[in-house]
């Protein structure tokens, strides 16, 4: 594009991107459809705030194309290197068989022969634009070994029962296991390639830079569209959607921006040297085209790959996408650039591998533990012995042998001899050496480390308000799997004090995240009963009344293992959940009268030794939820209620009464009140019960004798109540 062009601000681009219409000619039985424009179109309605990302990347890479050492790259005469993408295709089909490793090869083949401006077709390139043609020193290799480290052809075949995979953002369903499709590799070191059936129309669909979650990032083609052998589409046979779609991984656009088209030639693809284009051309036109946006020749430039052309009419790129390809593999996609994926592996003759340390993991809540390592065998020859050194920082090595059989690439778990921990931080580092007794050399593995720590148990009553200078709070945890947005402090709203803890569930852009903020160890074992009380403040940008499948949903759970699993004694979700009835697309921020105070009763996990409390945030895209002033109460019991188990107090009364519960009985079917002319006056089901106990309103009646009954399966009991004015 012009550079009048080139910088044009993406507020510019945000305003047009929802209005345009499709326009362009269809020349040929069928047309270029990508769905890149959806999936951008999807991530910014969901989350406007991801604009704000898309401009700071597009900062990233001006400031990098600025750099005139970057020019240097684009004389090829001089410029020797070359950069490796390791690339993982995923094939994810009900026969996965039915595309071919051939069919995958040709696919590489055309990507390396056209992004080096190696195809023979750069012939048909018009004399005004072939000073332009774009060559960039990618080369494109199937990966050799997996994240993990073992060896592969860089090709997974995933067996699916989704026949098509829906379009829908990016294509999500196929890029993960449990919705029928493929897990991604480390995005961060591999180019993922998800080959699939898509809908009728539609070629491919990439995630934009940015706006998708990491495990999501890539390109998805159809199976009609791949490579340049097999069951193909004639127009579409010649590996040039893979070519287009892996450009949009560079951050690449169409030549009329972004949306179905440019009517009035304001948007642009931020490239100087590409012509404006009113919208998309499909099929094959002839040189020059023009168009109101270029109307003078030479127009229109068709035979760009980040076109809508055929196949057989698309066949270069120019020096300015070539910038922005190196611009966004140096800013954005540099770890590419350390990524060890196509290297291929070369192994030794023994070499034991310990590969991770599974416990202890991050905090332990006793002081014994067992270390519990993976060994591989990542040697050609079967392992049979090795012998693991592990130790802590203040401890002397320990030693273990491990005896087994391991073929090459094997693993087994081991569990260590237990250590001993003191309160604090605490580093466990392991090796493993001699393999097979192999005394005279010392094979030693690759040595692994895992920090962990031992904290205090709280033994009395405490309240968080979240006050202090650092979060978590001391001996509290954030879990947060997927990397992404979790609990944290914040200084907008608060019940009390200046600060609360915040999960911002509108800037998610996933549905079903898990996220947990784990209080420390807590021990009431000396208490007769404890109570759970805190603050929460929540909102919602859907109608609380509708008819949605999905809600942002808070649980808590009490663990009595250290946090690895929980009992659910609370949960909440839409108008459940709400403190603001009114829906907001915009963030929400309570107000002092917009906090609730809930309350859960932890009686009943007393006996069973530690615990911890887990507060669960799931996010389904509402809006944030907020928790201040969280209370642990505990106090002893009546001794009457000791002795008694159900007491009905006080008595006699003046009005009101309460039936307390020592503990909740299964059989337990519900209260019935009877004046002493034995008519019922009052009923009450188990769900009743409010922290142990059930309230009973006798205000009203006249003074004299009432019984209250406590009905169970096998018998009743009957209480009785003098009520006095």
């Amino acid at each position: 594009m012009p550079m009048q062009y080139a910088h044009r601000s993406w507020q510019i681009w945000l305003l047009l991107f929802f209005g345009w219409i499709g326009m362009g000619t269809q020349t040929g039985w069928a047309q270029r459809k990508c769905g890149f424009d959806l999936a951008t179109q999807q991530a910014l309605q969901r989350n406007p705030k991801l604009a704000a990302k898309i401009n700071a990347i597009e900062g990233a890479m001006r400031r990098f194309m600025a750099n005139p050492r970057l020019m240097l790259r684009m004389d090829t005469a001089t410029d020797t290197s070359t950069v490796i993408i390791p690339v993982v295709v995923h094939i994810v089909l009900q026969n996965p068989n039915q595309v071919s490793d051939s069919q995958v090869f040709s696919q590489i083949t055309v990507l390396n022969q056209d992004y080096q401006a190696l195809n023979a077709d750069t012939s048909k390139v018009p004399a005004v634009w072939k000073p332009i043609i774009g060559r960039v020193k990618f080369q494109y290799v199937l990966a050799k070994r997996t994240p993990t480290g073992l060896p592969t052809n860089g090709i997974d075949r995933v067996q699916t029962t989704v026949s098509t995979f829906s379009i829908n953002n990016a294509c999500a369903e196929v890029k993960h296991a449990n919705t029928g499709g493929a897990d991604a590799w480390d995005t961060k070191s591999y180019l993922n390639i998800w080959v699939c059936n898509l809908p009728s129309g539609y070629l491919g669909v990439t995630t934009q830079p940015g706006l998708y979650p990491a495990d999501e990032d890539g390109v998805v083609i159809t199976t009609q569209a791949f490579g340049t052998i097999g069951n193909l589409d004639p127009e579409f046979n010649l590996g040039r959607t893979a070519t287009h779609e892996v450009g949009h991984y560079w951050n690449l656009l169409h030549p009329w921006g972004s949306g179905s088209s440019n009517p009035d030639c304001t948007a642009d693809d931020s490239v100087a040297d590409t012509p404006p284009q009113a919208g998309p051309l499909y099929g094959c036109y002839p040189f020059p085209t023009t168009d109101h946006c270029s109307p003078d020749s030479p127009g229109v430039m068709i035979m760009n790959y980040m076109g809508y052309a055929d196949d057989s009419c698309m066949y270069m790129f120019t020096h300015g996408q070539v910038l922005r390809m190196l611009a966004l593999l140096n800013t954005f996609r540099s770890s590419l650039l350390s990524s060890q994926g196509a290297e291929p592996i070369q192994l030794e003759k023994l070499k034991p591998q310990l590969l991770r340390i599974l416990q202890p993991a991050n905090k332990i809540c006793d002081a014994t533990i067992q270390p519990v390592l993976v060994l591989r065998n990542y040697g050609y020859d079967s392992l049979y012995k090795a012998k693991i050194i592990y130790y802590t920082e203040d401890s002397i090595p320990h030693q273990y042998l491990w005896t087994g059989r391991l073929g090459t690439f094997d693993s087994t778990q081991v569990v260590l001899p237990a250590i001993t921990n003191t309160i604090g931080n605490h580093l466990l580092t392991a090796f493993a050496i001699e393999p097979n007794d192999s005394t005279n050399q010392q094979y030693a593995s690759d040595t692994i480390r895992q920090a962990y720590h031992l904290d205090p148990t709280l033994t009395s009553d405490f309240t968080e308000g979240f006050e202090e200078n650092t979060f978590p709070p001391p001996y509290w945890e954030v879990v947060n799997p997927d990397n992404s947005y979790t609990w944290e402090h914040t200084s907008v709203a608060s019940h009390s004090g200046m600060y609360s803890v915040v999960m911002r569930n509108l800037d998610y852009m996933q549905n079903g995240p898990m996220d947990d903020l784990i209080s420390p160890v807590i021990n009431v074992s000396q208490a007769d009963s404890a109570f759970l009380f805190f603050y929460v403040a929540a909102g919602l940008q859907s109608n609380p009344y509708g008819n949605n499948q999905y809600w942002d949903t808070l649980e808590v759970l009490i663990s009595t293992d250290c946090g690895q699993t929980g009992t659910i004694v609370y949960k909440k979700w839409g108008k459940y959940l709400m403190t603001d009835s009114v829906p907001t697309s915009s963030e929400f921020i309570p107000t002092a009268s917009q906090w609730r105070r809930d309350s859960i009763n932890l009686t009943p996990f007393i006996k069973k030794g530690n615990l911890q409390i887990i507060f669960r945030n799931i996010t389904n895209f509402e809006n944030n939820i907020y928790l201040d002033d969280i209370q642990l109460q505990t106090r002893p019991t009546n001794p009457n209620l000791k002795k008694e188990k159900v007491l009905v107090v006080p008595n006699p009364t003046t009005g009101e009464i309460r039936i307390e519960f020592l503990e909740l009985s299964p059989d337990f079917k519900g209260v019935n009140v009877f004046n002493n002319l034995g008519q019922k006056i009052g009923s009450y089901p188990p769900a009743s019960i409010v922290n142990n106990q059930i309230a009973v309103h006798l205000s009203g009646n006249p003074s004299g004798t009432y019984y209250v009954e406590l009905v169970y399966s096998r018998y009743n009991i009957v209480k009785k109540v003098l009520l006095v004015h």
